[in-house]
């Protein structure tokens, strides 16, 4: 019975994790796209304000992908 909880585990704890991670990466998309709407629509003043965020959002969605990507790896050098 033991077993059969061992192996549901590592069956079923790839696929939360990775889940956690597509569901961030969709957000921080989300808000790259909304930043990009904002600033297309304010035609004035575009202060270097607006390139920092942009730059933020960026390195938080390169940040989670490395986060996934080093997550994977591990799981794989387990098993």
């Amino acid at each position: 019975m033991k077993k059969i909880y061992v192996f549901l585990a590592f069956i079923l704890f790839p696929l939360i994790v990775f889940s956690q991670e597509k569901g961030l990466l969709d957000s921080l998309n989300r808000q790259l796209i909304a930043h990009d709407e904002r600033k297309s629509k304010t035609s004035e003043d575009i202060t270097p304000l607006f390139d920092s965020t942009k730059a933020k959002i960026l390195f938080s969605i390169s940040k989670a992908y490395l986060e996934m990507i080093l997550k994977k790896q591990s799981i794989t050098h387990i098993n």
